[in-house]
């Protein structure tokens, strides 16, 4: 199976769709299940023989954690049969879908620098933009929060992984840059 395809659009334009990788989304769904289950039981008491402080912080952690691993097994499971690429690079910039907060589309001129940085070990490439606010107040308030605090941690509300990707992390980063310098250097 390919793991990018190019694609030529009605205006012509060269695309390049990379598809999210269904194995890592379908292991994020059964982990989504599983904390789900675990935060269910909490919720309804496991540990009731336990002393009330413990019991009380198994039912916080149940009660935050529902909502989250409900939310996150969702995502997962309509995203899995979703045949929409994950990361899209064309001549008017890239389109990030590549995971719950993806940017959406960040066009070339709002672009300052591209970067490989690393959290832990886990690397990004991170897409510097002109107006980070604009990218912060898109979505929801949970996307918003997790924009924010990318910006804080990366310089950059807009981050983007390989390992929810079809594509290795050296030839995202190899195609982004190809893409920027062949669209994003015009302005």
């Amino acid at each position: 199976m390919k793991a990018t395809g190019r694609v030529a659009t009605a205006g012509g334009l060269d695309t390049l769709a990379i598809p999210v990788a269904k194995g890592t989304l379908a292991r994020f769904f059964v982990a989504s299940l599983l904390g789900l289950i675990a935060c269910v039981f909490m919720l309804a008491g496991a540990g009731s023989k336990e002393r009330p402080v413990i019991r009380a912080v198994l039912r916080g952690i149940g009660a935050i954690g529902v909502p989250f691993c409900g939310l996150s097994a969702l995502y997962a499971g309509r995203r899995l049969f979703d045949p929409t690429p994950g990361l899209v690079l064309d001549a008017e910039g890239i389109i990030d879908r590549s995971n719950l907060i993806g940017a959406g589309r960040v066009r070339w001129d709002e672009i300052r620098e591209i970067r490989v940085t690393q959290s832990v070990r886990q690397k990004f490439l991170t897409v510097i933009v002109s107006d980070p606010e604009k990218f912060i107040q898109r979505g929801n308030p949970m996307r918003r929060k997790a924009a924010a605090a990318n910006h804080r941690m990366a310089e950059s509300p807009v981050n983007i992984t390989a390992r929810t990707l079809k594509i290795p992390f050296d030839q995202l980063v190899a195609k982004t840059s190809e893409y920027y310098q062949r669209y994003g250097t015009r302005r």
